[in-house]
């Protein structure tokens, strides 16, 4: 099978799949002994042709129109190995099926008799690290917050950068795991606030199921088995699309998640969407994180309105006297009793760099200077970095795949376990 670089997905039982920019089949082959296996992993269904992706959509209740891409996406990119995944996150309240999506996703892309992990206990980041070093899709069920510390681990685990732990019986030495893996996130209400995850997610919102589309849980199963196959089989001819596609793919700035946003752009164009569609439904998902980060942050929301009333284009005071103005603003939004409120100019000072990404989404950026003391700016800037970007010219530079392995006849550039 020719066509460049190819992608092997494991389906179990010595046979996997075999995908490249001319399409994809199943394989019986060697490239078995190059996945890792683990024990709680499920055989895989084979997949066949003339199914549609689409199909998903029947079995879930998204609630706006734009989320349809953006899903889609998301769950053909799962598919694509070596570069960073967003965080999907799952929102809806009670009754909107968000676990059954996320069971749903899980078991297309990575089957498993654990299809969902519950954040417990004192030992949370070490535990989560080494769990999603087991699984390359791992779901998060049913929070209703997430600490700094498990936050941090989600980006990096999502981004490939290192992360440690430490080596049984030991007190020296560290096992340092370093993998670009998939994390779902769901609950009831918005979960994620810190901005350097918020940059990385992308947020789909269900709605309530009504009584006359609900059904039962064994009904919802049977009726996703009949186009499960399906479903798997166009899922790999629009990975096969996007390999084609990839090339001639060029954004005029790179927005937040720019490889995803690439590859995003080459998946729809696959899945029959143009490359506009799956960027205006991106940026208004960008608005989306925007405002859920300043919803967690009463200073940054302080300083916009505070900003919306200022005359001109360019603010600086000292930190003291700033501070008095922002409380002012605060108060006026009842925000002045927020916990983390700064109570004096040093920790507003300090806390600049939490919340300087969020002001420059929304067109301001902050700094601190030193003359013959410390004084504020805040600058208006000319353009906004809303994640959207323009296809303006055919690409040159092809995927650098990492080689892991070569058959007689096939060279295997990706791995995908």
């Amino acid at each position: 099978m020719g066509g460049g670089p190819n992608i092997a997905y494991d389906l179990g039982d010595s046979y996997s799949v075999l995908i490249n920019k001319d399409g994809w089949r199943i394989r019986s082959t060697m490239y078995q002994i190059l996945f890792k296996k683990f024990k709680h992993q499920k055989e895989q269904i084979f997949p066949i042709e003339g199914g549609n992706i689409k199909d998903l959509l029947g079995l879930v209740n998204l609630s706006e129109k734009k989320d349809e891409i953006l899903l889609l996406v998301y769950l053909v990119a799962a598919f694509i190995p070596d570069f960073p995944h967003p965080v999907l996150v799952v929102q809806g309240p009670q009754g909107s099926a968000k676990s059954t999506l996320c069971r749903l996703l899980k078991d297309l892309i990575d089957p498993s008799n654990l299809e969902t992990y519950s954040l417990q206990g004192g030992k949370e980041g070490k535990e989560l690290v080494q769990t999603s070093s087991h699984h390359w899709l791992l779901v998060l069920d049913n929070l209703s917050s997430i600490p700094n510390e498990i936050s941090d681990t989600i980006a990096r685990i999502c981004t490939g950068a290192g992360l440690a732990k430490r080596m049984l019986y030991t007190n020296d030495d560290d096992f340092i795991y370093k993998f670009k893996h998939l994390i779902v996130l769901n609950g009831i209400t918005q979960v994620v606030y810190k901005p350097d995850l918020l940059d990385r997610s992308i947020i789909v919102q269900l709605e309530r199921v009504s009584e006359q589309a609900r059904m039962t849980e064994d009904k919802l199963w049977k009726k996703y088995e009949t186009v499960k196959a399906g479903i798997l089989g166009s899922i790999f001819d629009a990975v096969s699309g996007a390999m084609s596609e990839y090339d001639s793919i060029v954004l005029e700035k790179l927005p937040r998640m720019a490889d995803f946003v690439q590859w995003g752009c080459a998946i729809a164009k696959a899945l029959g969407y143009s490359q506009t569609e799956f960027l205006s439904a991106y940026a208004a998902n960008t608005e989306i994180q925007t405002q859920a980060a300043i919803d967690a942050n009463p200073i940054a929301a302080a300083i916009i309105d505070f900003m919306e009333n200022y005359i001109g284009d360019f603010y600086t005071n000292t930190p003291t006297n700033f501070l008095q103005s922002l409380n002012m603003t605060a108060s006026k939004l009842s925000l002045k009793e927020s916990p983390g409120w700064p109570n004096a100019a040093n920790k507003l000072t300090k806390r600049i760099p939490e919340f300087k990404p969020v002001l420059q989404s929304c067109g301001l950026d902050i700094s601190v200077g030193r003359s013959k003391e410390r004084f504020i700016t805040i600058r208006r800037l000319k353009s906004v970095d809303t994640g959207d970007a323009q296809i303006v010219s055919t690409a040159e530079e092809t995927v650098d795949f990492t080689v892991l392995g070569v058959d007689t006849d096939d060279s295997v550039d990706a791995i995908y376990f």
